[in-house]
C-alpha cells in the first residue's frame, strides 16, 4: 500500500473573517487571487493547498468516513502585514492532525463539510491499508519450561 497519497484542492476563504467556507476539489488558475463567488457580492480567496494522507493516520481516516458529519480541518496561521492576512499551514482529514496545530497560539484550526469526490479518495486509500490484525496474547508457561518439551 502506498505510505502517503496527496490530492490538490482549493478552498475557498471568506475575506472579512478569513473563515475557511468550502473545499474545492478541482483547483483552477484562481488560486491565491481574489474573487466574488456568492451572490451577495462578499470577497472570497482561494488558497491551493494539498491534502496529504499519511498510512499512519489510516485508522483515523476510518473514525472521520464512520462519523455522520465528515470535516477536512484547516489550519490557518495570521501573517501581519503581509497578502493574504492568513496562511493555510494544513488541509487535514486526521482531527488529531490538526489538534496538533491547535496547540499553537498563532495557529487557528476551522473545520469544513468533506465533499463526496474526497470521501471517496479517502475511502480508496484506506481500503489499500488493511486493517492491523489484533494483536494475540502469548501463553505464559511458566518458569520451568523447556521448549523441547512439548509432546510429539
Amino acid at each position: 500500500p502506498p505510505v502517503q497519497a496527496t490530492l490538490p484542492v482549493a478552498l475557498l476563504i471568506e475575506r472579512e473573517t478569513w473563515r475557511p467556507l468550502e473545499i474545492i476539489t478541482e483547483p483552477s488558475a484562481g488560486c491565491g487571487k481574489s474573487e466574488r463567488r456568492q451572490n451577495n457580492g462578499a470577497g472570497h480567496y482561494v488558497a491551493c493547498p494539498d491534502l496529504t494522507l499519511h498510512g499512519a493516520e489510516v485508522v483515523s481516516y476510518r473514525s472521520n468516513l464512520a462519523s455522520p458529519d465528515r470535516h477536512l480541518f484547516v489550519v490557518l496561521r495570521r501573517a501581519e502585514g503581509c497578502h493574504p492576512p492568513a496562511r493555510v499551514m494544513l488541509v487535514a482529514a486526521a482531527p488529531e492532525a490538526a489538534q496538533k496545530w491547535n496547540e499553537c497560539s498563532e495557529d487557528r484550526v476551522e473545520s469544513v463539510t468533506m465533499p463526496e469526490a474526497v470521501q471517496d479518495w479517502i475511502r480508496a486509500f484506506c481500503a489499500s491499508h488493511p486493517p492491523d490484525e489484533p494483536k494475540r496474547k502469548r501463553k505464559y508457561r511458566g518458569a520451568g519450561h523447556v521448549a523441547n518439551d512439548r509432546p510429539q
